[in-house]
């Protein structure tokens, strides 16, 4: 066990520079970053090396996999294709970057909380079918895309570390996303789904902790959302 407190890879966004589109940024809401500061953790911001993540593995304590605007995904790579060579090079790499660090972490058992974009990347190296458009799939999915700062429905938990946290009782959780896993494309064990059957969180038991959900427990609205978090850096800190 490492004394002090675990250093916390968090995975970098990547996008133009709103003033000069020619200029890449590397960014990340600081209210992620301060979940993972509040919960006791050192949060350390990635860029996309792919070439670093053994580096990486060897040096951090956990890793947050963070969601991105604007449909950060490499489609055909996470939706069970062949890797695709359309789409922004940096979108690319962002998705072969994330899928490594999540591969190797559950290879040396390195906590991982997945969020968002962050749930579905999970999944998908996992082995796992996601959704591109949830309402066209399913009229009432659309709902999904309304708010990611207030609550916007209830989840039920089904087991797994999602429902000690929530004693076993339904929780309320934020929602802005257009894509997810299919109901039946979970590769992990499905631990929250909401009321209208969406997946809303995998975890892989037998790991220290691998949990994905698909809301946003940085913008938090129940006390579920920090304990997520408080739960992760405990679990980085007892490596």
């Amino acid at each position: 066990m490492r004394s002090g407190k675990p250093f916390i890879g968090v995975t970098a966004e990547v996008d133009p520079h709103s003033q000069d589109p020619s200029v890449l940024v590397y960014c990340r809401g600081a209210p992620l970053v301060e979940a993972v500061s509040r919960a006791g953790g050192l949060p350390v911001l990635l860029p996309h090396h792919v070439d670093e993540v053994p580096s990486l593995l060897d040096r951090l304590d956990g890793f947050v996999i963070g969601g991105g605007a604007h449909q950060f995904q490499d489609p055909k790579r996470l939706f069970g294709d062949e890797p695709s060579t359309s789409g922004p090079p940096h979108k690319r790499r962002r998705t072969s970057f994330e899928m490594a660090i999540i591969a190797g972490s559950l290879e040396r058992d390195i906590p991982v909380l997945g969020i968002c974009g962050g749930f579905q990347t999970m999944n998908a190296v996992l082995g796992g079918k996601l959704t591109v458009n949830l309402a066209q799939e399913n009229a009432a999915w659309s709902a999904h895309t309304t708010d990611h700062l207030n609550a916007a429905h209830e989840v039920k938990p089904l087991g797994g570390l999602i429902d000690r946290l929530a004693a076993g009782k339904p929780f309320a959780v934020n929602s802005l996303h257009k894509q997810g896993i299919r109901p039946d494309g979970a590769a992990g064990v499905v631990t929250a789904v909401s009321p209208d059957g969406l997946v809303e969180a995998i975890e892989v038991p037998d790991k220290s902790y691998f949990v994905g959900v698909q809301w946003h427990p940085e913008h938090p609205v129940s006390a579920l959302d920090d304990e997520l978090f408080l739960a992760f850096v405990r679990a980085a800190k007892g490596r």
